[in-house]
Parts: structure tokens; sequence; C-alpha cells
């Protein structure tokens, strides 16, 4: 039997479609099989058992229709039994009916599905941690029932040589191998799928200062000024760590180098799908028009991690199909701030310097965990399926996490269990109330209480867990942090937030909140210091939801106003909204924050003006 698998696409998708390959052998052994990729993705199939021969799809067939079309007449010569397009676009629908297959298999579309003598629907939610990119594949091979048990890695071969190669090559330009060699993909394939070169600079700082590594940079010939730019990003100390000129001048150098790296991080590509089908554990940062669960394969929070913008902020994606996010890419990027996952990144280099290195990972952590006073995390939530995720994360090095549920009817209470088992629910009637509630069931006497919205930030956990090693100096029993606030994606600068900051780590048995309705404040039995870190806060999902918000903020107002408020006249109802709008934009200088600080201004003016309304309402017994 003659089998001709057909993907002549980017590496990554080549290099994916070789479980096709080795699926078809495991189900016909005795079968020759094709495999159609281009030209410049050869160097990662090489060496591949799974197949006989390899087709090479020229560039020169797209350039030239004559030579195309003298290239399909030579393939028809082969006379296939099965032909399994992968690809799914004009150039491989041509080859497949060509081909002279009788079995004729592709992905399902309704333009056509008639060239195909059968098509599959691809799934859009995974049934393993093999990604979809990998489960609809084997769908081309197996039926629905057998996907799981059939699942396949890609897989990359090196000789021995190109492994002595390589390690040669890395020795001679002053690479040891006791200490960690990481692989750096700064770069995308294109601008879109690149972190902005600013917050890759970070990242690379982070890990620097995470562990004693060795570091390579992944990019090609014509990407070389921009890896420099983002090497000239990075701190002087960062620098040394770096060797920049370390690099393969070919895909298959590349790979090999690549195979004596102890760990991949960087920007998703074909780069990280390599260093998975080697078995090198990764670090992906997905690009924010990416679909993380078609490409996220074999995940595992462990060998394999990634992130995505999604992750952390969801409400930026809420009704927006892929062509969309594509053309908002750039702009998204640039909440994709590395304070969102630096934390993770750096589990997971914990998590994977070999054991060799274990001194180094020692000393990471017990930097995290000398002697000190242990604190637990409160997390108040309500239906915060978006939030909870990336604000436990942001906590998880708490020595005990506290989740106080409201009977959500979403998925937070599920999603938690994953971090916490410490899960306590009561009816929500107050913020102030349920947060009382809670404080005296924490085991530990410190506290750091932090809402859904919000995320402890990695430079602040480090300050805290430093406070935490004498908290109570000169009587002191807790301390505001201040608030990086955003609202409508945009970091705000100025109106009314420039300042802004709560009390959250405190002691449990000194500090209590106020019978405030809303915007309530801890009252202490004791000094406050002030954290010089600070939160990250986005307290805006979409606008419908940030009103329901206020107009609920309105009504519990109303009942902490009723009794220092006099009679209400238009005073009330027209100048102070009108003061409320004037103080924001005008007097904190909310015009600094453009559109979006209008828009709060706005806000500002409306919410006190929705205050006065709903005391009204309430002094009438009214809703």
């Amino acid at each position: 039997m003659k089998i001709l698998v057909i993907q002549h696409k980017m590496i990554g998708d080549v290099l994916a479609s070789t479980v096709i390959c080795e699926a078809l052998k495991k189900r016909h052994p005795n079968s020759t099989i094709d495999y159609l990729v281009n030209t410049n993705t050869l160097p990662v199939i090489k060496e591949n058992p799974f197949f006989d021969n390899i087709i090479e799809f020229k560039q020169e067939y797209r350039d030239d229709k004559k030579k195309f079309y003298a290239f399909l007449k030579s393939l028809k010569k082969a006379n296939y039994d099965i032909a399994i397009d992968a690809y799914g676009k004009l150039e491989s629908n041509l080859i497949t009916q060509f081909s002279g297959a009788k079995r004729r298999i592709s992905y399902h579309k309704w333009y056509t599905y008639f060239l195909y003598s059968k098509t599959i629907k691809r799934v859009s939610k995974p049934i393993t941690t093999a990604s979809t990119s990998i489960e609809n594949r084997l769908r081309l091979v197996f039926e629905e029932g057998k996907i799981e048990s059939n699942i396949i890695k890609p897989k990359i071969f090196l000789t021995e040589q190109e492994k002595e190669n390589a390690k040669t090559f890395l020795t001679n330009h002053g690479i040891t191998f006791d200490r960690p060699v990481l692989m750096i993909s700064v770069l995308g394939s294109e601008k879109r799928k690149t972190l902005p070169f600013e917050y890759m600079a970070e990242v690379i700082d982070k890990i620097v200062t995470t562990c004693d590594a060795q570091l390579l940079f992944n990019y090609i010939p014509n990407q070389e000024e921009d890896a420099k730019k983002i090497y000239n990003l990075t701190q002087p100390k960062t620098q040394k760590h770096i060797f920049f000129d370390v690099f393969g001048k070919s895909l298959r150098d590349f790979i090999s180098l690549l195979s004596h790296c102890d760990a991949l991080i960087g920007n998703e590509g074909g780069a990280v799908n390599m260093a998975k089908a080697l078995g090198t554990p990764t670090f992906t940062i997905f690009s924010p028009w990416i679909i993380k669960n078609n490409w996220n394969m074999f995940d595992d929070d462990k060998k394999y991690t990634s992130v995505h913008l999604s992750d952390f902020l969801p409400e930026l994606f809420t009704d927006k199909d892929t062509k969309e996010l594509k053309k908002a890419s750039l702009n998204l990027y640039t909440y994709f701030k590395p304070q969102l996952f630096l934390n993770k990144m750096e589990a997971f280099l914990q998590k994977n310097i070999p054991e060799t290195y274990l001194k180094n990972k020692n000393a990471i952590t017990s930097s995290l965990s000398l002697q000190r006073e242990k604190v637990t995390a409160i997390i108040p939530t309500f239906n915060e399926e978006h939030n909870i995720r990336g604000v436990l994360e942001s906590v998880s090095f708490a020595d005990e996490i506290m989740v106080v549920d409201s009977y959500s009817t979403d998925k937070t209470v599920e999603i938690a269990r994953e971090y916490t088992d410490f899960i306590v629910q009561r009816e929500f009637d107050y913020p102030s109330f349920q947060k009382n509630w809670a404080i005296p069931q924490a085991n530990n006497e410190w506290i750091i209480l932090v809402d859904a919205d919000e995320r402890v930030t990695p430079s602040l956990r480090d300050e805290i867990l430093e406070i935490l090693k004498n908290p109570g100096v000169n009587d002191t029993v807790g301390y505001w942090i201040k608030r990086m606030n955003h609202f409508m994606g945009q970091r705000i600068h100025y109106s009314g937030w420039r300042n802004d900051k709560v009390i959250r780590l405190f002691h449990r048995d000194k500090c209590r909140y106020d019978k405030k309705h809303v915007h309530e404040e801890i009252e202490t039995d004791g000094k406050l210091g002030i954290l010089k870190e600070k939160f990250y806060h986005n307290t805006y999902v979409t606008l419908d939801r940030h009103f329901a918000k206020l107009n609920k903020y309105a009504t519990w107002q109303a009942e902490d106003y009723n009794d220092k408020t006099g009679r209400l006249t238009p005073y009330h109802f027209i100048l102070k909204p009108f003061w409320g709008f004037f103080k924001h934009y005008i007097i904190q200088q909310g015009f600094r924050d453009g559109f979006v600080g209008l828009t709060i201004g706005y806000i500002q003016g409306y919410t006190v003006f929705m205050r006065y309304v709903k005391l009204w309402l309430l002094r009438r017994n009214l809703k």
C-alpha cells in the first residue's frame, strides 16, 4: 500500500504532522509512506523512521505554474492508494487529486469537501493534554473513539555525531555544562507573534536573577538586528550570561544545540515545537491572537508550561474571533506585561533545573522561605471564573490560601480547588462583613487579602516575603499597598487613581474592616507601614458589568449616606455629580489619561448622581 501525506506548511505544522505518518505506520506496518513538505522544513524531519520517502515541495512550484503542473504530472505516476491532505489549501487540493488515490482524506470545508472521499471535522476542545493540533491530525487516521488511546508525540531524531558536534561547538565557545544552558526564543516568526522587546528583556533579566544560567538566543540572520535590540535592553549583569554570537547557522545545527539545553523559554513557534519534540522542557509565551488550545501540546505545568494573555485578562477576549484578535494583536501585547507571569516562569525554572543544579534551586527556594512569619492569602469571590486562576497563581507563595466564596454559580470553586482545599462559602451581604467573617478563620497570624481582580506581582511578592521576616517591627500591624490601576485595557496614571492604596497585608488579630457598606477601610490597633511595590489591579471586565457593579455600589452608598445626609436638594443631584466629574477630570488631571480618563470622569459623576437617586428611593421605601 502506498500512502501520501501532504503538509507543506510551516516548521511547527510539518513537525506536528509527523504523528500522522507514525500513526499510519502503526496501523499499516507494511505500507510505504511518502511525506510531502516544503524545502525549508526538511531538517526537522531528517532521520525520521516513520516515513519511507520525502517529497520536496520547492518554492519554484509556487512561483511558476508550469513547473507546478509538471510536478503534479510526475506525482500522478506514483499511483498512491491513500492521500491524506493535512494542509487543506488550493495547492494541496490539486496535489491530492493528481495523486490518483482512491481514498482521499482531509479536513471538512464546505467548498472543498466534495474533492475527498472522506472529510473530518476539526474539534475545537482537546480531550487530552496533546492539544487539538495533535488530536485533529490523528483524526485523519483513527476513528473518534480511538484518539485518546493513540496519542503520539512529535519527535525529532538526531545522530550521535550531530549531538557530539554540537557539544564540541558549545564547549569551544565557552559554554560549560556545570551550569544550566537555556535557549531563549527571543523573536517570533513575525511581529504579531513576538512579545514586545522591552517585555522580553524583562523576562530575560528575571531568568538570570532566578538561576545562574548561560543563555543562548534563537534567531535567524535576518533577525539579528532585532535580537541585538533585545540584548541591549537587558541589564548589564544579565548580558554577562548571554552568548549572543553562539547560534546554529542552519536549522539542523540549531536543533543539535537545542538538544543540549536544559530548557527553552520564549515566544510560541517552531522553536518551541522542536524543543518538545526533543523532550526539552519549555516555557511558552503565546501571541494574543493564537488559540492556545491548538498548540499548547502536552502542557502539564511542570515540564511544559505556557501562558496566554487570556489566562490573566480574559475580558479582553470577550466576543472576539481570531481575525479580530489578529488585527488587535499588537495592541493586546501591550497588556501582556511580564509581571503577570514571571512568578509562573520562576516556578517552571525551579521544577526543571536538573538535579546537578539543585544547589542553585535550593538557594532560590530558600531565599523565599527563610525563617519568617507564615501568611494566609484570603480571596473573596463570586462568579470569578475569568479571574480566579490568575489571582490564585499570584498568591501561590502563601503558606495557606483561603477562598471565601459567595456561592458562585460558574466554575469559580471548581478552578479554585486546583489550588487549595481551604474554600469556605457564605451568603454575601456587604464586602466588609464578608471579609471580617473570613479573617478570624485564617490559621496564620498574618493576612494578605487580595480581590479577584488584583494580582500580587513577583516584585511585590518578594517584598512581602522580606517584610514577613520581621513584620511587626515598631509595633506595625499592617501595611498599605499601592495599586497599578487599569481600566478599559489601559493603565491609569491620573483621574484620581494615581495615589490609590489599600491596607492588605495585616495582622489577623489587630485589624478589622469598618462597618461601611462600600469602600470599606481597615481599622487597626497599631501602626501602619507602606510597601514600595504595587498590586496589579484591573477593575474593568466589560462596560455592562462595570455599570452593574456601580449600580450595586450606589445602593450600598445610599445606606451609608442616609444618616449623614440632610434633605435632598438640587445641590445633590446637579452640583455634586458635576463636581465629581470636574474633580477627577480637571483637578486630578484625568484629561491626561485620554478618552479613558474622560470616561472615568463621566462615570464618577454618574456614580454620585445614582447614589442620591438611590438614597431618594430608600427614603421612600422604593426600589
